[in-house]
């Protein structure tokens, strides 16, 4: 669990990946790119396969990972070969964080030989990458976020995901069901679909025990940082 009041703003930065989801002009896609540069953000996420060169051109000689968008996004029905293929894709173009969407109709049907394979696949394809695989838990029932969980431990992957962020997102009961799943494990929690209002949403699910918030936005959460601790509403910077 990050301690958020050991770090500034600038390192909690590295709690961030900067999503890029839909049809926007270059020039927007390089700023956000140049957003996750400024705001210290872990990763860059574009969804569309034709943002990879600015996305990899801008964030040259940084620290900041180039990561996959969402593989099989954003309703997880490509065959465990398809998302096979795409995650090789963009491992042999640099990407160094991966997200798989899960095949939310094989899990709820009870079809679980589908997703471990998925799952085992992709593993396998990016070993010595960060692996999340993203379960959509407003499509689930608590039991089956339990179940997603498992599976997703079980395959060795680094994070559960709670959301596409293209439906709706987590509640704070279903991202504790995710992080109560997982406790004593090696897998961690990623929040995406964080909604209005984004800063203080956000804040609440990292001081919950989630590792990673995955949005359009960081730079608006991380912008709300200074008057959430002016305020007292999250804690004041102790390092």
């Amino acid at each position: 669990m990050s301690d958020i009041s050991k770090m500034t703003k600038h390192e909690m930065g590295k709690l961030f990946d900067q999503s890029i989801i839909g049809a926007y002009p270059d020039e927007h896609v390089r700023k956000l790119a140049e957003n996750a540069v400024k705001y210290n953000m872990r990763t860059v996420h574009p969804c569309n396969v034709h943002y990879v060169e600015i996305v990899k051109e801008v964030i040259a000689g940084t620290d900041v990972c180039l990561g996959s968008g969402a593989i099989g996004f954003p309703l997880g029905s490509d065959s465990p070969t398809v998302k096979a293929r795409s995650a090789e894709e963009m491992v042999a173009q640099g990407a160094r964080s991966l997200d798989l969407t899960m095949n939310y109709g094989a899990l709820m049907t009870g079809r679980y030989s589908v997703v471990e394979e998925e799952l085992r696949l992709f593993r396998e394809i990016t070993k010595g990458a960060e692996a999340k695989c993203i379960i959509e838990v407003c499509m689930l029932t608590d039991d089956q976020i339990r179940t997603a969980c498992k599976l997703v431990v079980q395959a060795g992957l680094d994070f559960v995901k709670s959301s596409t962020g293209q439906i709706q997102g987590p509640t704070m009961e279903q991202v504790c069901i995710i992080l109560d799943s997982i406790k004593g494990t090696n897998t961690k929690c990623k929040v995406a679909g964080v909604k209005f209002p984004r800063p203080q949403n956000a804040m609440a699910f990292l001081l919950a025990g989630v590792e990673r918030i995955g949005s359009q936005q960081c730079a608006e959460i991380l912008d709300g940082v200074d008057l959430l601790r002016e305020r007292g509403i999250i804690p004041p910077y102790q390092g």
